[in-house]
């Protein structure tokens, strides 16, 4: 129960962060160039993919949490990427329930807009990806 508590911590933290970061970055914003804090309220999925469905995406996260959190088990060798996919997960699904729409402000200007919760997703599929190839027995 104590390393539950603890992965829940860890968890909590992160969304904390995305949860921040969007509430700041939202407020101020600046341009440096070749990259900025840009404020874009998407209301799709990455790349700007499925405009208009937020609700469903949405939705359709929160079976995907379910899903994560039903099987946390079978993550135990991989749980730094776990813990990035769900707080990923609920720091965009938090978004899509409350405001109706995923704030991104991370703009590098030749790539999509995006937030903490899209990096942690991408690095923790990826990586999770990866090490599942790399010591796959």
């Amino acid at each position: 129960m104590k390393e539950i508590k603890k992965d829940f911590f860890k968890v909590l933290l992160l969304v904390f962060l995305d949860q921040i970061t969007k509430i700041v970055f939202s407020i101020f914003q600046y341009d440096f160039g070749f990259f900025a804090f840009n404020l874009v309220k998407n209301e799709g999925i990455s790349f700007g993919l499925l405009q208009g469905s937020n609700y469903i995406v949405g939705f359709l996260s929160i079976i995907i949490l379910y899903f994560l959190i039903k099987h946390r088990d079978e993550f135990k060798n991989e749980k730094f990427f776990y813990f990035l996919i769900v707080a990923g997960v609920i720091g965009n699904t938090i978004d899509r329930l409350l405001r109706g729409h995923v704030i991104d402000f991370i703009d590098f200007k030749i790539w999509p807009v995006f937030n903490l919760a899209d990096t942690y997703l991408v690095i923790g599929v990826l990586g999770y990806i990866i090490k599942t190839l790399i010591y796959k027995k």
